[in-house]
């Protein structure tokens, strides 16, 4: 997988630069093109997961110039995710100098935690006092568009959790305004970042011609919500399956024959076909247990990934009666080493939560200091966001 980046810088970021833009893979040997590939440098991921870029604190050259000094970064947005980002802020090697809420409160509980943190109730008081280079959006998605303008007049470069908009229109217009302003701007499409998606890429040709890609969505994050808020959170889940299936399929977001169908309140079914390869998404705020699963089927195998937990393997697809009745033993140590071995790697950086986060905030704080592009190129966030309005125009 590769951004597009000075390799000089790359190499001065602790990644190991790589002979013709391949990519090693956990324990696997395999040399794959990431299929969204650009031109620059390429990550690097070892037996213990994606090794991970460090981040200049001399400094490279905008809101003062994020090269010439350590990247000051701020949080809107104090709840759960708010937390989480900045966690990976401080890991990432930046400086958490503002944190800004309408509650008052949670924004000093949050800055409380990092030395010189200030917290505020407004953003635009929190740009002007700490002009912080890149700024974290972490409030509900019908607040983004305008808070990202704001920061984009201030010339902040921004991370935007998903969706980043409500409407495709409106992610257009940020994406026309970022490139107006100079700034870089981001959706926080983490799951392209895991090491068990990379591991799924470095596969993918090896499964033969993918015939299904199945994701199932069920989270516990519906409890005591009202109908139509319940089928809101659905609704901001979508952009996880479809960047995943961006990412992987250049033509998967060409959609034939779309059918979008609500079964209740809080669940969503999609299915639609591209060039012989069907594909369906289920999203439940009901359905249990909780996960976030891939399954991609292809003529000579499939591959499962755990994005809840961020690991994925191989299922080889040779057909024997000996492989039919030994199949539920060995999908069974498939799965178990495969989540034994992730279990280790996340405990030993101890990434408790929301696996490929970290990695995205540090290739985007990276990009911001080398002047490059974002890890989630424009016409990506722009293509998620056009089909998710397609999907739920369809209801």
């Amino acid at each position: 997988m590769s951004f597009v980046c000075s390799r000089n810088r790359a190499r001065s970021a602790g990644f190991e630069r790589l002979s013709g833009r391949r990519l090693f893979l956990c324990k696997y040997s395999a040399k794959v093109n990431h299929p969204q590939h650009l031109p620059g440098w390429d990550l690097y991921v070892t037996g213990c997961g994606v090794k991970q870029p460090e981040l200049s604190t001399a400094g490279s050259t905008r809101v003062g110039s994020a090269a010439s000094r350590p990247l000051r970064a701020a949080v809107i947005g104090a709840g759960l995710m708010g937390r989480w980002h900045a966690d990976a802020i401080r890991r990432s090697g930046a400086s958490i100098v503002a944190v800004a809420d309408r509650d008052s409160c949670a924004a000093h509980r949050l800055a409380a935690r990092f030395r010189g943190c200030a917290s505020f109730n407004n953003l635009e008081d929190m740009l002007a006092r700490e002009t912080p280079h890149v700024l974290h959006v972490c409030t509900p998605a019908h607040s983004h568009h305008n808070i990202a303008a704001t920061g984009m007049a201030a010339g902040v470069h921004l991370v935007i959790e998903k969706p980043l908009t409500p409407t495709a229109r409106e992610t257009e217009h940020l994406v026309r305004r970022a490139a107006e302003c100079g700034v870089l701007l981001c959706p926080v499409h983490q799951f392209v970042f895991q090491a068990g998606f990379l591991q799924a890429a470095a596969h993918l040709a090896q499964i033969g011609r993918p015939v299904d890609v199945h994701a199932v969505f069920c989270s516990a994050g519906g409890a005591r919500l009202s109908e139509v808020e319940l089928d809101t959170v659905v609704a901001d889940i979508l952009p996880h399956p479809l960047s995943l299936i961006c990412r992987l399929f250049a033509d998967g977001l060409s959609v034939n024959a779309l059918v979008a169908r609500q079964t209740a309140p809080g669940e969503l079914r999609v299915s639609w076909h591209s060039r012989g390869t069907a594909y369906s998404i289920f999203v439940s705020m009901s359905g249990r247990p909780t996960c976030s699963n891939l399954t991609i089927t292809g003529t000579q195998g499939t591959l499962h990934l755990n994005l809840f937990h961020g690991y994925a393997f191989f299922e080889p697809g040779q057909v024997s009666r000996t492989r039919k009745i030994v199949h539920p033993f060995d999908l069974g140590t498939r799965t178990l080493i495969a989540a034994t071995t992730n279990m280790v790697r996340r405990l030993a950086g101890w990434e408790l939560a929301y696996p490929g986060l970290r990695t995205l905030i540090r290739l985007f704080y990276l990009a911001v200091q080398s002047e490059g592009a974002s890890p989630i190129p424009a016409e990506e966030a722009v293509a998620v966001a056009r089909l998710r309005d397609q999907i739920l125009s369809s209801i």
